[in-house]
């Protein structure tokens, strides 16, 4: 009876690590997507600044984030997220601004080389 209780006792110590190992990768997951998508949002206002400043409405122009950085708009700290540096682009139409990036294993949806 004390070998069956103490199997059972170490089977659900083992289950309870594995769930909070789960759980632990589902987080450390969705911090680093809030990170990048932190990226994104400042790509995209500093393009959208420089956008302004240097064309006159014109369509079809595509923003780099090296332009971005080499003309003082961006700072290079920004884009880095844990060991990785992105980079990547802000796409301007007759829509809506779009920003694509690229940063390690994390790629934007739509992000073309």
């Amino acid at each position: 009876m004390i070998l069956l209780s103490s199997i059972l006792f170490a089977f659900l110590l083992l289950i309870v690590f594995m769930i909070a190992q789960i759980q632990g990768s589902f987080s450390k997951s969705e911090v680093d997507v809030e990170m990048y998508e932190n990226v994104e949002w400042n790509v995209l206002n500093s393009a959208i600044d420089y956008y302004g400043e240097n064309f006159d409405g014109d369509e079809n122009v595509r923003v780099t984030t090296s332009k971005l950085v080499k003309d003082g708009y961006l700072d290079s700290s920004i884009l880095k997220v844990n060991q990785d540096t992105c980079s990547g682009y802000v796409k301007f139409s007759n829509e809506d601004p779009r920003v694509y990036i690229r940063c390690g294993k994390y790629k934007t949806k739509g992000y073309q080389e």
